[in-house]
């Protein structure tokens, strides 16, 4: 595992996204349309809308957007869409792409990134044609191209890949911590593409007690989960479904609380496998087996 992480990034940071000036928290779905505002007020100004997959899911997120421009119109010069497609096949992308933002609210001017989701290894190469294609016409006015893979080695391959994505999107928390060993561990910290992991709150576990000898850390905690996702000082940012401003809250505390410590990532993998039946996870550094 690559070297402990110094800090955890907050709210209101920046990060450059190609040309784009991002929060380091990415909103997805919500059930309630007031969380968009809610976190846009906490410093999130990035946001990511499918534009097929899911549809019924997002139009929380698609409400929140419309409301927070109606009543601050200045918004729109700050926000950031990441419009997604999950679309396979190659001639439904653009209009695909085109129909979601259309959705949004009028003040929406633009997908300023494009990301086609969940890419596998086997179609990688034929969609970043697609999406690269579509990015380099400035189709929507995208300014930069995105994938989210659930294929580790994909995802690898292409952070790997001479810049030709902007940011990559994989799963990652203490249940399923292959991303680690598969993909972070062979990353450098802070190099392009940006990697952002989501379904980061996967891993709590109501009803389990604090791990005593890990800092009181829990595995019913999502700001224990939101750290742990962040602690690998090859993640960038994160994916996030706050459904609550107390989920946000607690968002919050953990970034105030700071990474946890490789001893309390690996107690934390094995506490949650555990409870949920799963084998051990024996992909551990070296130095801790």
């Amino acid at each position: 595992m690559s070297a402990e992480r110094g800090r955890l990034p907050k709210l209101t940071d920046r990060l450059l996204v190609g040309e784009l000036s991002v929060s380091p928290f990415c909103l997805g779905m919500v059930a309630d349309p007031r969380m968009v505002a809610a976190a846009f007020r906490r410093g999130i100004n990035f946001f990511f809308v499918s534009s097929d997959l899911h549809w019924p899911l997002y139009e929380p997120l698609r409400r929140g957007l419309s409301a927070l421009l109606r009543d601050d119109p200045r918004a729109a010069d700050e926000i950031v869409v990441a419009m997604v497609s999950y679309v396979p096949y190659d001639d439904f992308v653009a209009t695909a792409l085109a129909e979601g933002l259309q959705a949004l609210a009028p003040g929406v001017a633009q997908a300023a990134l494009l990301v086609a989701g969940a890419v596998t290894g086997e179609d990688y190469g034929r969609r970043l044609d697609t999406i690269g294609r579509l990015v380099a016409k400035r189709h929507l006015g995208a300014l930069a191209a995105g994938m989210s893979f659930h294929d580790h080695e994909a995802a690898l391959a292409a952070c790997r890949a001479d810049r030709a994505l902007d940011i990559v999107f994989s799963r990652y928390n203490a249940l399923r911590p292959s991303a680690r060993t598969r993909l972070l561990d062979h990353l450098s910290p802070g190099s392009a593409p940006r990697r952002f992991c989501f379904k980061t709150t996967g891993s709590v576990t109501p009803g389990l007690p604090p791990l005593p000898a890990a800092g009181e850390i829990s595995p019913g905690s999502h700001a224990d989960a939101y750290r742990f996702a962040l602690s690998h000082p090859s993640v960038d940012g994160l994916l996030v479904s706050p459904q609550s401003e107390l989920e946000l809250d607690e968002l919050e505390a953990g970034l105030e609380a700071g990474p946890l410590s490789i001893q309390e990532q690996v107690l934390l993998t094995a506490t949650v496998r555990k409870a949920h039946g799963f084998p051990a996870f024996r992909d551990e550094p070296a130095t801790l087996r």
